[in-house]
C-alpha cells in the first residue's frame, strides 16, 4: 500500500467480530505508529458468507480507495 498523505507508512490490520451471532472481520488501515490514518476513517466490515470474487471483498475495496485517495500525493513527491 501506498504511504498516507503526511508521509507516514500505513498498515492494513484486521479484528474478529460477531454481531448477532454473525461472525465476521473487521479491516482498517493505521499509521505504522497505530496513529489514525489521515482523512479517515478508513476501515470497513465483512460479514459471513464472504463474496468469492477478490474485486467484491470489502478490505480490496477499502484499499482501492485509499490508494486512489492517494495517489496524486505519491505522483507529486516522484516529480
Amino acid at each position: 500500500m501506498i504511504d498516507c498523505k503526511c508521509g507516514k507508512p500505513v498498515r492494513l490490520g484486521a479484528n474478529r467480530m460477531t454481531i448477532n451471532r454473525r461472525q465476521g472481520v473487521y479491516h482498517y488501515i493505521v499509521h505504522r505508529d497505530e496513529s489514525p490514518a489521515c482523512n479517515g476513517p478508513w476501515d470497513c466490515v465483512a460479514i459471513k458468507p464472504y463474496p468469492k470474487v477478490e474485486a467484491d471483498k470489502p478490505y480490496a475495496k477499502l484499499i482501492a480507495r485509499w490508494e486512489q485517495a492517494n495517489a496524486q500525493t505519491v505522483a507529486s513527491r516522484e516529480a
